[in-house]
């Protein structure tokens, strides 16, 4: 585990500055467990580097790559300054150099086989478009949608977002795209700070990741390592982007409490933060605090003994 800033002065500095705000990976790990939330998100700590941190970087620096291509920079070009970026938070790690090599085939294998079957349906609006806008219990709902593009025939709007996934996880989301969190928050804030327009499609871009022992190659000439998964935006889908709303706004008022009690009272604050057992694996890894957690010396408690 390593440390960021633990700072309650920051805390509080950051607070007086302004409300804080709430993004889908914040809500989601809060979701996954409140109390890892509150040592990642508020002291400022790191997991282990045990924890799947490939997956992480892997779909930060594809996303990356995917962004710039879409806004015209040469393929090459984006994957070199891609990998740079991996490299630079891979930190030595061993899975470095296969990463590098496969998310170089991934991107070709998406800009050959699915990319050029998307523009010539849909003009792009904008890409990795960051936007925000304030809740009623005045915490800033935040989040970067990937793609937002215009349909070539019916000029209605559709949202988009990259997924670089496993079978299993593609499978999952496709089952429940009418009930994405995900997408479900992307639409509310294009409606609420871009447009009253209301978007027609929300979706994923799937690319598929190599199977155990898989042939990294496939990436290349596999066409079904990439497609999407499209929900249509009708009543009830509003309805449940509209609960969710609610739903974060009373989820970031509990977050915000925990953040003004740790200002407050410090590392003992952090008892009344449950754990939530049910989400210590993850991506087939352990949570990087768990440890402590797991032989009944969690972070908090450890840092309060040590002073």
């Amino acid at each position: 585990m390593t440390q960021r800033a633990p700072n309650r002065d920051k805390i509080a500095e950051d607070l007086r500055k302004g409300p804080p705000t709430l993004s889908h990976t914040q809500g989601e790990e809060f979701h996954r467990c409140p109390r890892r939330w509150a040592y990642h998100r508020i002291m400022g700590f790191e997991p282990d580097p045990d924890e799947d941190q490939e997956s992480l970087v892997y779909g930060d620096c594809g996303h990356r790559a995917l962004e710039n291509t879409a806004r015209g920079v040469a393929p090459g070009q984006a994957v070199q300054a891609a990998i740079a970026d991996m490299q630079a938070k891979a930190k030595g790690a061993a899975w470095f150099p296969e990463a590098s090599r496969k998310l170089s085939l991934h991107v070709q294998g998406f800009l050959t086989h699915y990319w050029p079957k998307f523009i010539a349906t849909w003009d792009i609006v904008d890409v990795e478009r960051k936007v925000e806008y304030t809740m009623s219990n005045g915490i800033i709902r935040r989040g970067v949608i990937d793609v937002i593009a215009r349909h070539k025939q019916t000029r209605q709007l559709g949202i988009f977002d990259y997924k670089f996934a496993g079978d299993m996880y593609v499978r999952n989301l496709l089952e429940s795209l009418k009930s994405s969190p995900q997408l479900a928050m992307y639409l509310m804030l294009l409606m609420r700070a871009v447009t009253s327009e209301v978007p027609t499609q929300v979706g994923y871009m799937f690319l598929k990741k190599p199977r155990p022992n898989e042939n990294v190659g496939n990436l290349v000439h596999d066409p079904t390592k990439y497609t999407d998964g499209v929900a249509t935006v009708d009543q009830a889908f509003m309805g449940y982007a509209a609960h969710l709303e609610a739903n974060d706004t009373s989820l970031s008022s509990l977050m915000l409490h925990y953040r003004q009690s740790y200002a407050t009272f410090g590392p003992s604050a952090l008892a009344a933060v449950p754990a939530n057992p049910g989400g210590c694996y993850m991506y087939g890894k352990c949570c990087g605090f768990a440890k402590g957690c797991h032989c009944g010396k969690p972070l908090h408690i450890a840092l309060k003994e040590a002073t």
